[in-house]
């Protein structure tokens, strides 16, 4: 009886020593959103449209160049709202993967108002 017991310590022992502790780390899991937005008509580079990402990220505004980044979102899909006073705010989808980057341009339409019509 002693033997079978000292066995199964020993054996336990092994098993036990065999098992790895693997931690999850989330920035294994993020990625990064990169995009422009432009005017339809002209191509030019819209500056200071307000950028949201949703499930809340947080928001952004674009540069002179149009460009807008949101760094380190946890890979998954979330809903892209632009918005500029003068134009028609965009609304759309964008999928984030992990470990990379990926880029989406935006075109957004001056809206009409009453005297332009």
């Amino acid at each position: 009886m002693r033997k079978s017991q000292l066995l199964l310590l020993l054996l336990l022992s092994l098993v036990l020593a065999s098992c790895e502790e693997k931690v999850i780390d989330p920035d294994d899991y993020k990625g990064n959103l990169l995009g422009y937005v432009y005017d339809f008509n002209t191509d030019e580079p819209l500056v200071n449209c307000n950028v949201t990402l949703k499930p809340t990220v947080g928001s952004q505004r674009t540069l002179s160049s149009g460009q807008f980044y949101f760094l380190n979102i946890l890979e998954g899909s979330y809903n892209v709202t632009v918005e500029k006073i003068g134009y028609k705010t965009y609304e759309g989808n964008v999928i984030i993967t992990r470990e990379e980057r990926t880029t989406v341009s935006i075109v957004l339409k001056k809206e009409v108002t009453e005297e332009e019509k």
